[in-house]
Parts: C-alpha cells; sequence; structure tokens
C-alpha cells in the first residue's frame, strides 16, 4: 500500500506516489511520448464509454459535441456539462477522471492506493470542497485527505532544502498560475510541516485557458477569420479546436523562442499568422499585472514584506511564461524560484505530505534522483521524476492533510441518460477497461456457470 498525491487540474492531471522513502510522479500519459501529465478531458462515445485523456482531445476534435473539458472551475456549481445527449455535473465528470487515474496507477504499480489526497486552491470555500468529496465517491475512495495546493507547493520546496534545510518560521511566497485559476498564498514552515499564514487569495478568470483564448481572438483577427464561425456550429466548432490546438502549441514555443508562426486554415481563410513574444506578452501584461497585485494584497494583509520572504515560488504550467518572473522581480524586488518541474510540485507535495500517515519510519536519504531522458523514440517504462526525501531532516513528520469522510456514491445526471446506455470508463489511452468493469464481468459470468450447473443436475435428475 502507498499513498498518492493527485492534483486535478484544469487543463491536465498530474499523480505522485510515495513509497520507501521516494516521491514519484506516475506517467499517467504512458502513451503521449513519456508525459506524467494527462489531459483533463473526457469524451463519451455512443455506447456510453467515457474516454480520457489525448484518446478524448482525438476523438473530440471532429466530434466536439461528446466532449467535455474545463470542468474544474465550475465544481460546486449546478453547471450540467453536455456529452452527446447526456448532462453530467462536473462533480461528475472529475470522479470519472479520477476513477481512471487510480485505475492507471492501480495497472502500472500492480496495487491499489491506500491513502489518497486530492489537491484544490486554498481560497475553495466549503460546498467546493464537498464537490470533490463527491468526486471522491464517483471514483469509488473511501480513505480520502485534502490539501490545500500552496501547501504541497510549500512541501515540496521544503523538501528539497537539505543542504541548508528551511527553518521553523520561515515565510514563503507561493504564486500558482496554473491552466485555469491562479493562487496567491503566504505558507509558513512550522516544525512538523508547513501551514498557511494569513488569508490567501485567488481568481478563476486568469490562467492558461484565458491567455489562449486572447490570443486565438488575436490570431484570427489578424487573419480575418474574426466573427466569420458561429462556434455553436458542429462544423465550425471542429475547426476552430483544430485552430486553437495550433494557437496553444505556439503560445508554449514563445517560452523559449522569440517568434512563432500559426497556421489558420479556416472555410474561406488560409493564412500563414506570425506571433511574436512580445506581442504575447503585450496581451497578458494587464492580466498577469492583476495577479502580482493580488499577490502583493496577500502580503500586505498578512503584514509581511517581500524582503521577508525565504522564497517566492512559481507554481503551475503559465508560471513559467517569461513575463511573469520579470514582473515579479521588477515590482516586489524578490528574486523567484522556478522549478524544472513545476508542473509536478503540487502533486509530488501532496505525495510527501501523506507520507507520515503511510509510515513513521523511512530510509535516511538525502540526495534527489531525476531519471535521464530516454532517447526519441524509446518507450517510457517508469516515472520520469524521483525525488528523495528525509523527512526526519526537513521536519515534514506530520501529515498536513485533512482526512474526510466520503459517503456511497449517489450518481445524479441533470439530463437523464437512454437507459440502455451505461458508463464505462476506459483505462490506459490504448484502450482496455478498469478493474471495476473486469469485476462486473467475473461476477454475470460466475452467476451464469452456477445457473448451468443447476440445469444440468436438474436435467439428470429427470433422466434418472
Amino acid at each position: 500500500m502507498f499513498p498518492l498525491g493527485v492534483d486535478l487540474g484544469t487543463t491536465f492531471t498530474g499523480a505522485a506516489l510515495w513509497r520507501g522513502g521516494r516521491a514519484e510522479t506516475v506517467p499517467l500519459g504512458q502513451h503521449s511520448h513519456g508525459s506524467d501529465l494527462v489531459p483533463s478531458v473526457l469524451y463519451r462515445a455512443g455506447d456510453g464509454t467515457l474516454l480520457v485523456g489525448n484518446t478524448a482531445r482525438f476523438k473530440g476534435a471532429t466530434d466536439p459535441q461528446r466532449m467535455a473539458q474545463r470542468f474544474k472551475p465550475y465544481m460546486g456549481e449546478d453547471y450540467p456539462m453536455l456529452m452527446g445527449e447526456t448532462g453530467y455535473p462536473p462533480h461528475e465528470l472529475t470522479g470519472h477522471l479520477l476513477r481512471w487515474v487510480l485505475d492507471t496507477v492501480s495497472e502500472l504499480e500492480g496495487a491499489r492506493p491506500g491513502h489518497v489526497v486530492l489537491t484544490h486552491p486554498a481560497e475553495w470555500e466549503e460546498h467546493r470542497r464537498q464537490a470533490l468529496i463527491d468526486a471522491a465517491s464517483v471514483a469509488g475512495l473511501s480513505d480520502v485527505g485534502l490539501l490545500p495546493e500552496p501547501i504541497a507547493a510549500g512541501t515540496f520546496y521544503v523538501s528539497q532544502q537539505r543542504i541548508v534545510p528551511v527553518r521553523p518560521g520561515a515565510l514563503i511566497g507561493i504564486y500558482d498560475l496554473g491552466g485555469g485559476t491562479f493562487d496567491a498564498t503566504l505558507v509558513r514552515k512550522s516544525r512538523t510541516g508547513v501551514e498557511i499564514e494569513g488569508e490567501p487569495a485567488g481568481d478563476d478568470r486568469v490562467g492558461g485557458i484565458h491567455f489562449d483564448d486572447l490570443l486565438m481572438e488575436h490570431v484570427q483577427e489578424i487573419a480575418g477569420a474574426a466573427g466569420r464561425f458561429d462556434p455553436d456550429e458542429p462544423e465550425a466548432e471542429a475547426d476552430l479546436l483544430r485552430l486553437q490546438a495550433d494557437v496553444i502549441a505556439a503560445k508554449e514555443v514563445l517560452s523559449t523562442l522569440q517568434e512563432a508562426v500559426v497556421h489558420v486554415r479556416l472555410p474561406g481563410v488560409s493564412r500563414d499568422v506570425e506571433i511574436t513574444r512580445s506581442g504575447f506578452e503585450a496581451l497578458i501584461r494587464p492580466m498577469i499585472m492583476d495577479t502580482i497585485g493580488m499577490f502583493t494584497d496577500v502580503l500586505d494583509r498578512a503584514g509581511v514584506r517581500p524582503d521577508q520572504l525565504d522564497a517566492v515560488l512559481l507554481v503551475g504550467g503559465s508560471s513559467r511564461i517569461p513575463l511573469v518572473s520579470r514582473l515579479l522581480e521588477s515590482e516586489l524586488g524578490v528574486s523567484v524560484r522556478t522549478d524544472a518541474h513545476s508542473k509536478h510540485v503540487v502533486s509530488l507535495g501532496a505525495a510527501i505530505a501523506a507520507a507520515p500517515r503511510q509510515t513513521v519510519s523511512e530510509p535516511k536519504a538525502v540526495i534527489p534522483v531525476v531519471r535521464a531522458p530516454r532517447p526519441q523514440g524509446t518507450p517510457e517504462q517508469g516515472p520520469e521524476l524521483t525525488v528523495i526525501t528525509d523527512l526526519e531532516r526537513t521536519g515534514l513528520t506530520t501529515a498536513t492533510d485533512t482526512r474526510v469522510n466520503v459517503p456511497v456514491s449517489s450518481i445524479t445526471r441533470h439530463t437523464p441518460p437512454d437507459p440502455r446506455e451505461s458508463v464505462t470508463v476506459r483505462t490506459g489511452e490504448g484502450g482496455g477497461t478498469g478493474r471495476g468493469g473486469l469485476g462486473v464481468l467475473a461476477v454475470v459470468l460466475l452467476v451464469l456457470t452456477v445457473l448451468v450447473l443447476i440445469a444440468l443436475f436438474a436435467f439428470r435428475g429427470r433422466a434418472a
């Protein structure tokens, strides 16, 4: 049995496990060029099967009416999302995604995880945390803990400071700019873990998807395609989804290059649009400045000056945009820490935070191990990142997640599904079914076998 930390993100989901003194990312995207992350996307096939990740995104590119994505920001709201003719509340979609994660981890490890920690934004109110608990119920979990994302990120940071351990009382600023949300939090290192200091703040209207939308509008305007297509039309929606994927890829290129080209191929429009890093930064600069203002307000309310911080951590994929670190350093006069694995720090931190629940005695080791990248074309067989942590040395000896009671699943839908259809979550993006589906099949076969034996004995009795 091993603890598992799961970061259910707006655009990508990651997981990490703790075992034998190590926190390891789990290669959820093993069918996607060795990535440890899986897209938070679902697709409902005609037979009711729910596809997950890149498989779902691939199918949804030509049939977007059956695809669901970006549902995390709606957690806790009465907002059914349609896939085909069936409506799913956000917590149920999250639950199916989580069930896929659990089945995939179990398949890779040959065992089910024990204690599972689910992370969430620090400012989520009770009804949104309850929606996450409901999602855990849909996934069939019982032993669950909830952990604010900044505590997970802070835990990972503390675990990595081995030469000069972070002293108790040290303050760490967490600037978390993810796919769909921004969160600003101040955390304090205690003697046994990491705690939130003061009042966190967040905004569901700032994140990578919002930057994508701005850049998408910009590209369409330059190409002369703005306003020419109705996004509710199925054919137009599929074309726009393909263009959006190209725009997102170009945006990511701008983190390392100064320019990129987007090939716009829409009905009646065929043009190559060049976008530059400076142009993209001009689009998003006002939103980035708003996040820095929110981060400053969090420090001010806690009575903390930027120079009193032990570190400012950049968390989330969108925090890697070069403009973010430049503006933070120029506006606040601080140096920021950008981890090479910023997309994994939350899930890794969650696994480390859950470790004391599993064991109180761990092997002493102080050297981090990062597995070397495999040659291109070589299939990924194991975790991409392994972190060895001495819990006692770093002081991370108390479980910081909140254990919750998960009710028995009672799935409801706002749009009743066809009673002839069933919902099956396909595990492993290459195909197959989860253990739950195999278990039901085994029971059915057993019942049929018993009925056949009873009929056979009855027939022999009559013959005698």
